[in-house]
């Protein structure tokens, strides 16, 4: 049985690599891109760009993202909830 400490298998790497075109795709649909991306064993930060002001951003930036209940932050950045990669 793998470890937390063991690297990701190919598979999941390709699903998380998935998870996060996925969310892309919805920030482009809402005008917003990612300009930067954070990836660690426990989660996945993105810097947004895009938002016209931080209090027109707060109900676009809760938008549905990964399988274990989507996308949240503050500011311009949101984390997504890493999901079991082994």
């Amino acid at each position: 049985m793998p470890t937390p400490t063991d690297p990701p298998t190919l598979e999941a790497t390709e699903r998380i690599l998935q998870e996060i075109a996925s969310v892309g795709r919805r920030l482009e649909a809402m005008d917003l891109k990612i300009t930067d991306l954070t990836v660690t064993s426990s989660s996945i930060r993105a810097d947004i760009a895009g938002f016209k002001d931080t209090a027109d951003a707060l109900d676009q930036r809760h938008c549905s993202g990964g399988s274990n209940g989507g996308t949240t932050g503050s500011g311009n950045q949101t984390t997504i909830p890493s999901t079991k990669v082994n």
